[in-house]
Order: C-alpha cells, then structure tokens, then sequence
C-alpha cells in the first residue's frame, strides 16, 4: 500500500520473485475496504510507506497478526549477496485484483504468471512493437487491471517506465503537457480524459506520443480520429475484458476507417485465446445472433480467492482449457 513511486515498482518485483503473488491497494480507499481486502485475500504483509499513518495503525488493529513492513527501512539500492532459486509455475498466481463490487462485496481475481506473459507479448504485437526507445507513462492506480499493462508491458521489453501522480490531482492540460515534456510514447487514457486530454495535446509541440491503449466504455471512431490528427501513424488500441481475463482479452486495431458516429468494435482474441458465442444452453451463436461471450485460453485466470462457488459458476474447464463466462452479450 505504498505511494505510487518506485519503492511500489520495486516490491511488486520482489515478491515475484519470491514466488508469492502481490495485491495492490490504493492508499485512499475507505478504511473498511482495505480491512475487508486484507482479510478475504488472507494476506501476510503488507508494505506501507509510513508505520505511524493512522489508516496503518487502524489496519494492525483489526488485524494483529499481518507483519508490516515500511519502505523507508528498505535499501532498495543494495546488491544482496543471495540468489532466489524459487521454481515459479507459470500457473502459479502472480497478482490479485479487486473487482468494483458493483454487485455485491469485492472479489479478489488470481492472476497467473502465464496470464499476465501471454497478454504482454500480445499486447506488444498490437502495439507493433516496444522497445528501448519507448517512454510509457503509468496514469491508473494499481487497484486498476490496466495498471499492469503500463507497468509490466515496459519492464518487459526494456522501455522506459514513468509514473504519473494520481490522476484525481491532476488535469488534462497537466497530464498533457508532462507527456509531452517527458516525450512519452505510449498511454492509457481513461475514456472521460480522452477528448480533453486530446484537446490539450493538440495545443503543444514536439509530442512523441505513437501508442495508446482505450477501452473499459464504448468508445465513438469520432473521439478516436482526433489524435489521429496529432500524429497519423499513432497505433491506437481499444481492448475489452473483464479483470478476471487479465486486463483485455480482445482488442481491436483502430484505423479510422470506421464511420465517425460508430461504436468502435472489441476486435479480435489475444494470441493462445479463443471467444465463443452461446446461448444460455451452451450452444455456438451463428453470425450476427446476440449471446453471451465466453473466452478460452491463456488469458482466463484462476478464479476468486476464497470464493469456490463463484469460481465454479463462471470459470469452466473444457477439453483441459480454461474457460470464463464474461455474461455480456455480443454478436
């Protein structure tokens, strides 16, 4: 539960490398949701940048026996003397995520390490490549799925990573000018930002920006054919997916083709994942039919901490494949 700084990145690193799975908390949820996330993940530790903040305490209280840890007594900067010689399984879980709990309490999502290799290496194919030229800029919290494709996706291939404050103390002509500054070359940009952020980036010279990630609402070709307009050969990516997919488990190459009024499309599955479209008797959907989506394959996760009913009412194992049953209705 630190800062967004790079004692967080480092940590995230550390506990990989130990084999444990890490859960990221946003610093300024409610007390009681922090509480509630600590204890239906049954977590052990919990890293904080300051032992004496009163949410700290409060947490150790409700919970006595997790060990806390304080990032300002860590020497990130010193060469330890040991190897790590865990064997990690590339099933093994790697990261947890909350949903929203729109419909009831959070569920806590276990991310494999699989999971999260195979929609880098997709990810980056869309992207047509990544690079040590590459500056990508990390603006969600990292609560938020989308988190990890701005910070693994770099960390990966050598990029460079930044990471921008909280974006509920920013503005898009903040957000916008320190892109340029710092001649960042990839973002996400959450829908609500997208126009203004577009808005302020057409006021500037020199920006670099060449990769963008959209997604999470319907998005119109319209608001997409502005950035166009600053840099014609920006690669332009809308994913979908449900967290329990890991991040996207489609996407859909924007090439402004589309008429400017039009919903932009989810696009095709993921590499090593197939979508099918059924009925609620399981039968295959023929063309243009509404039914709900399924997804196959190595972006399906593995289920909800501590919740097996859950699990087995959404994720099914076919023919040895992991499926996911996402409950939206596509055609």
């Amino acid at each position: 539960m630190p800062e967004k700084n790079i004692d967080l990145i480092c940590s995230a690193l550390g506990i990989l490398k130990t084999g444990s799975a890490f859960l990221g908390i946003y610093n300024e949820y409610p007390l009681d949701r922090i509480i509630y996330m600590l204890k239906d993940s049954n977590s052990k530790c919990l890293i904080v940048d300051d032992l004496n903040n009163p949410n700290v305490k409060a947490i150790k209280t409700a919970i006595p026996n997790i060990l806390l840890i304080e990032t300002n007594s860590l020497d990130f900067s010193k060469k330890l003397d040991f190897k790590i010689n865990t064997k990690i399984d590339l099933d093994s879980n790697a990261y947890i995520i909350y949903t929203s709990g729109s419909t009831g309490k959070p569920k806590g999502v276990s991310l494999s390490h699989k999971n999260l290799i195979n929609f880098v290496y997709s990810f980056r194919e869309h992207l047509q490549g990544v690079d040590i030229t590459d500056r990508f800029i990390s603006v969600t919290n990292i609560c938020f799925d989308v988190s990890m494709s701005e910070i693994f996706t770099p960390l990966f291939f050598g990029a460079s990573l930044y990471l921008y404050k909280d974006l509920n103390y920013s503005t898009p002509k903040e957000l916008a000018e320190y892109i340029t500054k710092n001649e960042i070359t990839f973002s996400y940009f959450p829908p609500a930002l997208l126009s203004h952020v577009c808005n302020e980036l057409k006021k500037l010279d020199g920006v670099k920006l060449c990769k963008m990630l959209v997604g999470v609402e319907p998005i119109k070709a319209a608001t997409l054919s502005e950035f166009l307009k600053i840099n014609p050969n920006m690669r332009i990516v809308n994913g979908y997916g449900p967290t329990e997919t890991t991040i996207c488990c489609t996407m859909y190459d924007f090439d402004n083709t589309l008429p400017a009024d039009s919903i932009v499309p989810i696009g095709m599955p993921l590499y090593n994942n197939h979508l099918y479209v059924f009925n609620k008797f399981m039968n295959y959907l023929p063309i243009n039919y509404p039914g709900i989506l399924w997804v196959a394959g190595d972006n399906v996760g593995n289920g909800y901490i501590g919740q097996a009913k859950n699990t087995t009412d959404t994720y099914k194992v076919f023919n040895g494949t992991n499926f996911y049953n996402t409950g939206d209705l596509v055609k």
